[in-house]
């Protein structure tokens, strides 16, 4: 299993868009990229934001 990615970043572009950025893991074991998931702010319910791994940082 890799490990966490490092320092995440989140940097609002526009009223209803962020861009993130992180740091690769220090250990990736094989990692073949990252699912990314976003909510509201207060809500409970997630939402993908990609159905196929995202392989940059």
């Amino acid at each position: 299993v890799p490990s966490a990615p490092g320092q995440v970043v989140a940097t609002r572009e526009t009223d209803t868009s962020v861009l993130i950025q992180w740091a690769p893991p220090k250990d990736p074991n094989n990692l073949i990229g990252y699912y990314i998931d976003s909510c509201v702010k207060g809500s409970k319910d997630w939402t993908s934001a990609n159905h196929k791994p995202h392989k940059k940082t």
